[in-house]
């Protein structure tokens, strides 16, 4: 039986308009389920933390980068499979799947091809989390005018940074730095780009890394804040069963 847990309140409440849509196609391919809605913050973890509990072995999202990674925290490390159903603002994580849309989402579920992925595990001072398609690290300018705002061109202040990759230590100041965990490649390292108002990124790669700065920078998660630096990122590998597309896996 598949479990699925819906956010309502994905990309500023539009997904609400989709449930009717979601849940008869569902029922049309004959593989509703169990149906969970969310109501704030914490319940997606709760809910899935109840599904390992309770021995379901299929949990399927409803929702976007932020409520998979939430519910993707109780699903590391097990052999529950996740399924995305993607409704958010960017679905980052679900597009690096080849999962384009909630209609080809659900035709994705019924074959329930799975694959098992990496994932990263990033630690601050205070706290830890796994993290499925990004981690990323800017420091915007805190007053940046009303035409920057409409046209989403956000000044970068930039920022020295230390970097410690595998114990060799790489020290840059830069406006960006944006960690990529792409499941439709095969690989034992992650990589990570760096960048300086606008100049071409710098790729490395790695499994384990320490990054440190003069002041606390916020990082960002999977479309979520999460702390802020130093890190400590390690990769975690086939972390993390997921119900993936057959024509690209």
């Amino acid at each position: 039986m598949y479990y699925y847990i819906f956010n309502p309140a994905a990309n500023a409440g539009r997904a609400k308009k989709l449930k009717d849509k979601i849940f008869k196609t569902l029922n049309d391919y004959e593989i509703a389920g169990e149906f969970l809605e969310t109501l704030k913050p914490g319940d997606g973890y709760n809910l899935a933390k109840e599904a390992k509990e309770n021995g379901i072995k299929t949990v399927v999202v409803i929702g976007g980068d932020g409520t998979v990674n939430e519910i993707a925290q109780n699903l590391i490390n097990t052999d529950i499979a996740l399924g995305i159903i993607p409704t958010g603002e960017n679905n980052i994580f679900a597009k690096l799947l080849g999962i384009e849309n909630w209609k080809k989402a659900i035709e994705i579920l019924l074959p329930r091809k799975l694959k098992e992925i990496n994932v990263g595990k990033v630690k601050t001072e205070n706290n830890e989390r796994y993290f499925c398609a990004y981690l990323k690290i800017e420091k915007t300018q805190k007053s940046p005018t009303i035409w920057q705002k409409l046209s989403k061109e956000i000044p970068r202040t930039p920022f020295e940074l230390h970097v410690e990759i595998e114990e060799k230590l790489e020290a840059n100041t830069l406006t960006d730095l944006v960690i990529i965990n792409n499941p439709a490649i095969e690989s034992d390292s992650f990589n990570i780009f760096i960048s300086n108002q606008g100049n071409v990124p710098t790729k490395l790669s790695f499994k384990n890394i320490k990054i440190r700065t003069k002041k606390s920078i916020p990082t960002i998660i999977d479309g979520e804040n999460f702390g802020f630096t130093p890190l400590e990122i390690e990769l975690i590998p086939k972390g993390l069963k997921v119900i993936v597309p057959r024509e690209i896996f």
